[in-house]
């Protein structure tokens, strides 16, 4: 059986250069059998437009728009804000709030989403220049590890260290606790596919370049997740180390489910049963917590039972916690077909089947008692309906839609065998050039390659409408890098995969 547990339409991994390789026993093998990836670029004259906007683009991000400095034992790192301006005085996070000049923001679309889009850059064009700036990313990584072994959303890049911040309506005096001593947070995020984006990258610069340094880094990562689902009883947390909500087994912002699909790729590429035995666990929990005739929570405590979050979350079942349960369920049942994992998906399809759905949209929570869609203001209050309810948060979407879907896609699968992992794991496991799902996303609205160089400002970003300012955003602008990098595919008839070291 081969489950595709993760649909192009909730594809949350950024822009990314997918290449896979092995840490087990076949490492040394696979080592020896790769021949060198040499990057050579074509003669300028031979430049198509869009390879020209691409240069431009990334020149542009990678000598002005970065934050680079030096650190000890590691060499140059550099990162991006989410956002900044023309003029690079209004600077945004990760949730578009103002940053000083040192932070930059390491959750996606941030620092490792420019550093995906240079590596895949490096080895499209043939750049050493971008692989250059793709190892700084890798080494800004490094040094802004945590002792948990996963990454924060923010670095703040001191001028002789690195620390885990968060910033918000207070964070000017953030540094003034830093030089009285304080080390920052030291702690790892799993929501949002931040320490997921992170460790990938590490992942393929190890690939690409071999510098162990990158592996070792990638290696901590992993061994974090056992860690961390050890703390929350099964699931996986938001936040490692934690003592409030976000230390609870969590599928908010697909926490669980992206450790989860973390941990396969390692399976796969190493054969190590310790990362296998780490999904099944958690399929097993999420089995264990659910009601029978009901969907999941978003949270829940070491005791099994359903959770809120932040004042405003409520702990009844959830559209969302109900989807990212059913994928998770999902990559578990490609490797053991194990028919519990089965049933559970499809009770769930049929619960939110029964939900109310006006316009062909779900809440995003509702009360377990009655199926009542259920909404909350910023003090904690229950109200009628969404406009009513807290602002900046997302209390209706097509979660129940794309649950229902993914149950029916299981059910048409036929003669279910669990997928086999070779002793030693698999060293070719991944090699391969994938296009993001926000290529396509862009082509959706209807925005087309032509309209991408034609907008482009001359000094090589593209600007867009940030609340009311005109702004710079690495969503925006790798996004249609990558367009443009997908049109140089087509032309050359197909993705030309590298090979190497």
């Amino acid at each position: 059986m081969s489950v595709s547990p993760w649909p192009r339409a909730l594809q949350v991994a950024t822009c990314a250069l997918i290449v896979a390789a092995s840490f087990g026993p076949n490492a040394a093998r696979a080592q020896q059998e790769q021949a060198p990836l040499v990057l050579a670029p074509r003669p300028e004259s031979e430049w198509t437009p869009e390879e020209r906007a691409i240069r431009a683009c990334l020149d542009y991000w990678g000598d002005e728009g970065s934050t680079a400095r030096p650190y000890e034992g590691v060499g140059y790192a550099c990162g991006w804000k989410a956002k900044v301006g023309p003029d690079f005085r209004m600077r945004h996070g990760h949730d578009g709030q103002p940053i000083p000049r040192d932070v930059v923001v390491i959750k996606s679309p941030g620092t490792v989403t420019m550093g995906s889009t240079f590596l895949q850059a490096a080895v499209l064009l043939g750049e050493p220049k971008y692989l250059k700036r793709a190892v700084e990313v890798g080494q800004l990584l490094l040094v802004g590890q945590t002792s948990a072994g996963g990454w924060g959303k923010e670095l703040w890049m001191g001028r002789t260290e690195v620390n885990t911040v968060r910033t918000g309506s207070g964070f000017l005096n953030w540094p003034r606790e830093l030089a009285d001593g304080s080390r920052g947070e030291d702690t790892a995020d799993l929501d949002d596919r931040t320490t997921s984006d992170a460790m990938e990258h590490l992942y393929q610069l190890w690939w690409i370049t071999r510098d162990q340094r990158f592996l070792d880094s990638y290696q901590r990562a992993l061994q974090m997740y056992l860690a961390a689902q050890e703390a929350a009883g099964g699931g996986f947390p938001e936040q490692y180390p934690a003592d409030d909500y976000r230390a609870l087994a969590s599928f908010f912002g697909y926490t669980s489910l992206t450790a989860v699909r973390d941990l396969k790729p390692a399976y796969e590429r190493t054969g190590r049963k310790e990362y296998l035995d780490a999904i099944v666990r958690c399929a097993d929990w999420i089995v264990s917590v659910r009601k029978p005739g009901q969907g999941w929570a978003m949270r829940y405590d070491r005791q099994g039972h359903p959770a809120g979050g932040r004042s405003f979350e409520p702990p009844g079942p959830s559209t969302e916690g109900t989807l990212s349960a059913m994928l998770t369920l999902g990559v578990a049942l490609e490797y053991t077909a194990d028919p519990r994992y089965y049933d559970a998906i499809q009770d769930a399809a049929n619960w939110l089947r029964r939900l109310p759905s006006p316009g062909g949209v779900h809440a995003r929570y509702y009360h377990a008692e009655n199926n009542r869609p259920w909404f909350v203001n910023g003090v904690g209050e229950e109200v009628r309906g969404p406009r009513a309810a807290r602002k900046d948060y997302v209390w209706v979407g097509a979660w129940g839609k794309m649950g229902i879907q993914f149950a029916r896609n299981v059910a048409q699968q036929e003669n279910i065998e669990p997928r086999q992992v070779p002793e030693g794991g698999d060293p070719s496991f991944g090699t391969r050039l994938a296009l993001p799902s926000e290529v396509p996303a862009l082509a959706a609205k209807g925005i087309t390659v032509q309209q991408v160089l034609a907008s482009q400002d001359p000094k090589g970003y593209w600007l867009e409408d940030v609340n009311g300012s005109r702004m710079m955003t690495v969503a925006g602008n790798c996004n249609r890098v990558q367009m443009l990098l997908g049109e140089l595919i087509r032309k050359q008839g197909g993705l030309k995969n590298p090979t190497p070291p």
